[in-house]
């Protein structure tokens, strides 16, 4: 092999792995994106069913009391158990005191949501066992005093175990790769 040829065959391969690198870099940008548009429709549509629930002051008044009104009762116990059903879960507390909740999913720490005002306020979350949105609003009410609402959408569960059971995966889509970071 003469010293041209070499040359030739060095450029060659650098600029195969110049195109594979780029071909790669291209591929990786819009798969990218389309994670994050499904993870962005997600909770779009998780937030809009939160919303509902948060609209619903005179349900979540009537669980806060403890109130078995008989006009109620039935539609009550049909939005509980859609409630508990619900991959989000929705909590009430009094200063730091857990007052009333859907599931057992998650619950927010107290300090996550003392800054709570009359508006309606979202952040990002990192818990134990994953990333949530959280989704907060105080409320005041004659007989209940404040109070404040919350609700927990799960974004990745990120376990510390590892099982069978548990997996540490996107809840907008499974096809999501585990690699990706929030």
């Amino acid at each position: 092999m003469t010293k041209q040829q070499f040359y030739y065959l060095v450029l060659t391969v650098f600029l195969f792995g110049t195109a594979i690198g780029f071909n790669f870099y291209v591929r990786l940008t819009p798969q990218t994106e389309y994670y994050a548009a499904q993870i962005n429709d997600y909770l779009d549509n998780v937030e809009r069913k939160v919303e509902e629930v948060f609209d619903e002051k005179d349900f979540i008044r009537r669980q806060l009391l403890a109130k078995n009104e008989v006009d109620f009762r039935d539609k009550d116990f049909k939005t509980l158990e859609s409630l508990a059903e619900q991959i989000f879960t929705i909590a009430a507390f009094q200063n730091d005191s857990l007052l009333f909740w859907t599931n057992n999913f998650a619950l927010p720490k107290y300090a996550d949501f003392e800054d709570a005002t009359r508006n309606r306020s979202s952040k990002f979350l990192k818990q134990k066992n994953g990333f949530y949105e959280l989704i907060y609003q105080r409320h005041n009410d004659p007989e209940l005093g404040e109070y404040v609402v919350c609700a927990l959408i799960p974004i990745k569960y990120h376990y510390e175990l590892k099982s069978d059971y548990l997996s540490n995966e996107f809840v907008a889509s499974t096809r999501i790769p585990k690699q990706y970071q929030l």
